[in-house]
């Protein structure tokens, strides 16, 4: 989440706990104001997970595993028969 994130969707505030020992790191690195990912309407959610996921996913390597997976299926759909 950016803030651009949090202004664009008008996303509720929430402070960090100050009870919470990682609160002092998270406030120096990233300021006081948090908000629930779960305040984002799902398919945006979703939207924006996808595509963190797939800015760092190698997609041939994906497809490699893939096929993979497609040869062993098969391999043990005959093992059943």
């Amino acid at each position: 989440m950016s803030t651009d994130d949090v202004l664009s969707y008008n996303l509720p505030p929430d402070f960090t706990k100050k009870t919470d020992s990682r609160s002092k790191a998270f406030v120096e690195r990233f300021g006081d104001m948090t908000v629930e990912l779960d305040a984002l309407p799902l398919p945006i959610l979703r939207a924006k997970i996808r595509e963190a996921i797939e800015a760092n996913l190698d997609l041939s390597e994906l497809e490699a595993v893939r096929e993979v997976e497609a040869r062993e299926v098969t391999q043990l759909k005959e093992l059943i028969r």
